[in-house]
């Protein structure tokens, strides 16, 4: 598996790998309950994202750390007694992201095209809306700011339009990275965004 890796600060990186299109299930066996886990499963690009992020998980962290989901469904790492890192993750079409940091991280990936634009006057405010204008990689980029503020926070009801505002003033679509910031109830945060190969990665954090 060839992952690529993003030193986003010192203490936050984001490691990626593209999803095959084909996973031997055989291999995901191997691993901790990855072949169990998928037996239930009819999706077969569900399944190839559920082993592919178990074989990740392992190279990235060891395979003492389970990979667990809280209550909403929230990753989390489970490694022995080891101190372990906070995560988070996110997949789009052939690609998987995860975020890793010693502080609560979250990130989104997304495939650019349309798909966010017919959703867009539902989620963003007229103030994000008119910086981002026309792009779908304005809108792209926007679309995973407020996925992965909104997996940072974990805030059951959290609304995209009014509750997540993006300050867009700075981003450059022209760019390979952003960096920009955003008010979620009151509270600040930053945020990184990667633009390459037609995809979106943007990280957030305190």
């Amino acid at each position: 598996m060839k992952i690529e890796t993003i030193n986003v600060k010192p203490d936050i990186r984001i490691s990626y790998t593209e999803i095959p299109g084909v996973v031997d299930l055989a291999d995901a066996s191997v691993h901790i309950g990855a072949g169990e886990v998928v037996d239930n499963i009819r999706s077969e690009s569900r399944k190839h994202e559920i082993i592919i992020t178990s074989l990740l998980v392992r190279q990235l962290f060891g395979d003492n750390c389970e990979l667990k989901h809280r209550q909403f469904g929230a990753p989390y790492l489970e490694c022995g007694a080891e101190t372990v890192p906070e995560i988070s993750i996110s997949h789009c079409a052939g690609l998987l992201a995860i975020a890793d940091s010693k502080n609560p991280v979250g990130v989104d990936v997304e495939n650019v095209g349309e798909r966010v634009m017919r959703v867009r006057e539902r989620v963003f405010s007229d103030e994000e809306l008119r910086y981002m204008g026309s792009s779908p990689v304005a809108a792209t980029i926007a679309w995973t700011a407020k996925e992965a503020l909104y997996k940072l926070v974990q805030k059951s009801g959290l609304d995209f339009r009014g509750d997540i505002i993006l300050d867009l003033r700075s981003v450059d679509v022209t760019l390979e990275h952003n960096t920009f910031s955003a008010v979620v109830l009151g509270h600040s945060y930053q945020l990184k965004s990667f633009l390459f190969d037609d995809k979106v990665i943007t990280v957030a954090y305190k």
